[in-house]
């Protein structure tokens, strides 16, 4: 064999390894491209399912009557219906175009009137202010965490000889009180609503 024709041998023979060698990288970054891949699915479903495991969902409620003994109680109520807890970082309620971040300043300007027949009722009936004392309670839910499954009655008040005025009137108004609420989850996803649209994911809470 002539050196012309030795080298000419030699160079396809280089030239199949180096082909072989080039073929067996790519295919070496495929499989590795394919099992990061995979591997970033794995990983984004089961971030998916913590956050699914882990989702808050708040709902505003009211009602006149006590659960399981019906006796009259006018109440406003915030409800964890999802399947994680909610970190609750504002919470504002809602009055004829008026905002109020807490309920004794609604109750004040919906229901001064009737606080006034409350007071003379009082000096009327000595006897029945003590009623009074344990009548009613309110709760602010800021920055309250509430659980799955649970909920705050942020706001009730029973009926008797003293409360009557202020029951009453409050039993209409609560057809008008509207709340919006932005909440957080263990993961500090946030959410902000109206009670009326689906929650609405945010960066985050702003506090006032």
């Amino acid at each position: 064999m002539s050196e012309t024709q030795e080298s000419q041998s030699n160079q396809s023979q280089w030239s199949f390894a180096e082909k072989l060698n080039l073929l067996i990288a790519v295919c070496a970054i495929l499989i590795s491209a394919a099992s990061f891949y995979a591997t970033f699915l794995q990983a984004d479903a089961a971030e998916k399912q913590v956050r699914a495991a882990t989702w808050p969902m708040l709902e505003y409620g009211h009602g006149n009557a006590a659960e399981g003994s019906f006796k009259p109680l006018v109440y406003l109520e915030v409800v964890n219906g999802g399947v994680g807890p909610a970190h609750i970082q504002t919470f504002t309620y809602h009055w004829k175009e008026k905002t109020y971040t807490h309920i004794g300043q609604l109750l004040k300007d919906c229901c001064i009137e009737a606080g006034q027949e409350i007071n003379k009722l009082k000096s009327e009936f000595p006897e029945l202010a003590s009623q009074l004392i344990t009548a009613g309670i309110s709760i602010n839910p800021h920055g309250r965490v509430l659980s799955s499954g649970n909920k705050i009655k942020v706001f009730q008040l029973p009926e008797n000889k003293i409360t009557a005025p202020l029951w009453n009137k409050l039993n209409q108004v609560r057809w008008e009180i509207t709340a919006s609420t932005c909440y957080c989850s263990v993961l500090e996803d946030c959410y902000k609503t109206d009670f009326e649209s689906p929650p609405t994911q945010v960066s985050s809470c702003k506090v006032d």
